[in-house]
């Protein structure tokens, strides 16, 4: 408990002083509305009950910046574009309640070419982290958002602009291989690793991939092509593995224990230990290991 910054009693207190008993669930579509009402009026004229003191209901109406973000969550990159030409909303300065930017709704969205736009014709930072909200969601990156959403397209075009992006952390201090692990995300952890780490057969292989000499790839057309990535955000040799996968945050929790009580599956959990070498004896700072975690989340 004084690991994880509160008391469990004092937890336990605010969330039932907090608890929410009633819900009216909003509907932007006025037809919906009109619905709603004539049902309720409908009930109550068969149960003869007392007349509710709701009449009439407006329907939610969005800013134009709020539109902006709803635009750039659904992937919509033209009516992005035209909220961003009008003045609607500043891509490098404003944020959502939750302190979120509209890069990282793209990327947290899988859509590549939104994230190409607001990075490369916007000048957004795929390094800038969310700014606020609670302790696991302060200080997550773009590549965060991709990683545990599993958008692999997202987070091959952000770590072309930069692998330093792999060593950014949360507010707790994980990094995005630790949420990637989280939600069983396999196939993002396996291109990292294939591609970063180095290995005793490739130790010394480049980190460009298939990248040939005019920063193009091959590989897959679709991956947008980065001619702009400067020689010093990529590091002259592989990475060494344990600097992506070893890393603790500051409650001592690997990625194996991310994982234990996320959604990853055992497949994902034997990767992490076969492959990526990643302990699987490790106990975090309040003494709990992987059975402690999956155990916790009723994950048998």
């Amino acid at each position: 408990q004084e690991q994880h910054e509160v008391h469990h009693a004092t937890a336990t207190a605010f969330a039932a002083q907090t608890r929410i008993q009633n819900a009216l669930i909003l509907y932007q579509d006025p037809l919906s509305w009109s619905d709603l009402l004539a049902q309720m009026n409908h009930e109550q004229d068969e149960n003869n009950d007392e007349p509710d003191v709701i009449t009439e209901i407006t329907p939610v109406q969005l800013t134009p910046k709020e539109q902006a973000f709803a635009h750039a969550a659904a992937g919509d990159l033209p009516a992005l574009q035209h909220a961003i030409q009008q003045g609607h909303v500043n891509p490098l300065l404003d944020i959502d309640p939750r302190g979120a930017s509209l890069l990282l709704w793209a990327a947290g969205g899988g859509h590549v070419d939104l994230c190409q736009y607001l990075v490369e014709t916007c000048g957004c930072d795929p390094a800038q982290p969310q700014q606020q909200y609670r302790r696991g969601f302060a200080g997550r990156t773009a590549l965060h958002w991709a990683c545990r959403k599993g958008h692999l397209m997202v987070v091959q075009y952000l770590l072309s602009k930069s692998t330093r992006l792999l060593y950014d952390r949360t507010a707790d201090g994980t990094t995005a291989i630790g949420w990637a692990a989280w939600q069983g995300q396999v196939h993002i952890l396996q291109w990292i690793y294939q591609t970063y780490c180095a290995t005793e057969e490739g130790s010394e292989e480049t980190t460009t991939g298939d990248n040939d000499a005019n920063g193009t790839n091959d590989s897959n057309p679709n991956i947008p092509q980065q001619n702009d990535t400067t020689t010093e955000d990529r590091p002259p040799s592989k990475i060494p593995t344990a600097d992506i996968f070893g890393t603790i945050n500051k409650f001592g929790c690997n990625a194996l224990l991310w994982a234990a009580q996320g959604t990853a599956d055992d497949a994902t959990m034997d990767w992490l230990v076969q492959v990526a070498g990643v302990s699987c004896t490790h106990v975090n700072a309040n003494g709990h290991g992987i059975l402690h975690k999956a155990g916790q989340r009723n994950r048998p």
